[in-house]
């Protein structure tokens, strides 16, 4: 008798991870997403593929697909997909931002003005986002110029554990004195 028991609850278990296994591929198939195109000039390192998208810090997608530009190896084509209810405008932007100090990258979208075209998320073809440099990006680009300026004798690197090696090996290489501070704990309970 107890041998039927166990088996029944074995099974009832089996059809209860079999009921949400279903459940949890429907929803993701019942999703209503639109693809867009987004073009990188910069690196999109700590990007992953199915990592988050964001209109004005809302999530609305998910990165579908990450390669090189077959057109021009210089871009890096990300492909998202996105709420259809997500009003993507011509004039919208795309950075590519990290999650604190994690060094994982997403995509953020911002801009979008009331009076701009909405891009059509039926279109044949992904429709394109255009991108701008990230702040981040823009510091890491301006550092040669910064380097360069002969009333710059020291400097003071405080970035995630991705950011900071650059900046130290560029500031020695132009002769700069450099304090260099990283994180010693990643989180809270690692004091």
């Amino acid at each position: 008798a107890s041998y039927l028991v166990v088996g029944a609850v074995v099974l009832a278990l089996l059809a209860g991870l079999a009921a949400f296994s279903t459940w949890l591929v429907r929803g993701d198939v019942d999703r209503n997403v639109a693809r867009y195109e987004i073009t990188f000039s910069g690196s999109v390192s700590g990007l992953p593929e199915g990592g988050q998208v964001l209109y004005r810090g809302i999530p609305v997608g998910r990165v579908a697909e990450i390669r090189i530009d077959p057109d021009n190896v210089e871009n890096v084509l990300v492909e998202v997909d996105i709420d259809r209810a997500t009003p993507i405008k011509s004039d919208t932007v795309a950075t590519l931002e990290f999650q604190g100090l994690t060094g994982i990258a997403y995509v953020q979208l911002r801009g979008g003005t009331q009076a701009s075209a909405r891009l059509d998320p039926n279109a044949r073809t992904p429709p394109r986002i255009g991108s701008r440099p990230s702040a981040l990006e823009r510091v890491f680009e301006s550092t040669p110029e910064l380097l360069a300026r002969t009333d710059i004798d020291e400097v003071h690197v405080a970035t995630p554990d991705h950011g900071h090696a650059i900046m130290v090996i560029e500031a020695g290489r132009h002769g700069k004195d450099v304090d260099c501070q990283t994180q010693e704990s990643r989180t809270p309970r690692e004091g």
